[in-house]
């Protein structure tokens, strides 16, 4: 049996919980924007409504880009499309900027950023997109530590403790950790839901940022609004 379908086995009543406290909060999060932000090569206009190179060479429209694509990463669907997003603009570029991404980065150093006297990428440009979630959007929130679920997540993973499972798989910056998050991914993704919320592991040390973040798997309940 694969992490995927042993995460499936864990019982209804603990499945239950978290998935009522999920359908109060969805309609909270439908009323929230959530941040997308990519990152291109610099030109003498630096429009996002017309054509621009991505870091990769890729040419697209950077406020009309597509934000579903096969992902490897955490709380990915084993390379199906999805999207990632974030509540926070300042937590996004945590998660966007690669520079920022892997290291332990403190509030003033981010704040410096936001603050334009310092770009860790001058050659590229970001450009932000906003969306919102359908009202019947159905979310599967992992952000509150004291569900049951995490106890039985810890049985069924082979870790000691809830406490385990928290601090080495889903607080996790370690990739060791993925099977574990893209088994959650793929096991909620198989019980209906259209995305699932967790906590960034990417938010700058010593300040509370808003740092929630949202895996889309259903293009559906998107709603675009434009920077």
């Amino acid at each position: 049996m694969d992490l995927h379908e042993a995460i499936e086995t864990i019982p209804l009543k603990d499945w239950s919980e978290i998935e009522k406290f999920s359908r109060r909060i969805s309609t909270r999060f439908s009323k929230m924007g959530w941040w997308n932000n990519k990152y291109y090569k610099r030109n003498p206009q630096n429009d996002g409504s017309v054509e621009q190179i991505d870091e990769k060479g890729r040419r697209e429209i950077p406020y009309d880009r597509k934000l579903f694509w096969p992902s490897t990463g955490r709380f990915s669907l084993d390379s199906e499309p999805v999207a990632y997003f974030s509540n926070d603009f300042a937590l996004n570029c945590c998660e966007a900027i690669e520079q920022y991404r892997e290291k332990e980065l403190s509030w003033e150093e981010l704040n410096i950023y936001l603050n334009g006297y310092y770009d860790p990428t001058p050659e590229l440009y970001g450009y932000p997109i906003s969306i919102r979630l359908t009202p019947t959007a159905s979310i599967f929130d992992l952000n509150n530590e004291s569900f049951s679920f995490f106890d039985a997540l810890a049985k069924v993973a082979h870790y000691p403790s809830k406490e385990a499972v928290l601090k080495n798989g889903i607080l996790s910056k370690d990739q060791r950790a993925y099977p574990l998050t893209q088994g959650i991914s793929m096991a909620v993704r198989d019980r209906g839901f259209d995305g699932l919320s967790y906590k960034s592991v990417r938010a700058p040390i010593g300040i509370s940022l808003p740092s929630r973040n949202l895996v889309i798997f259903n293009p559906a309940i998107v709603l675009r609004d434009r920077w």
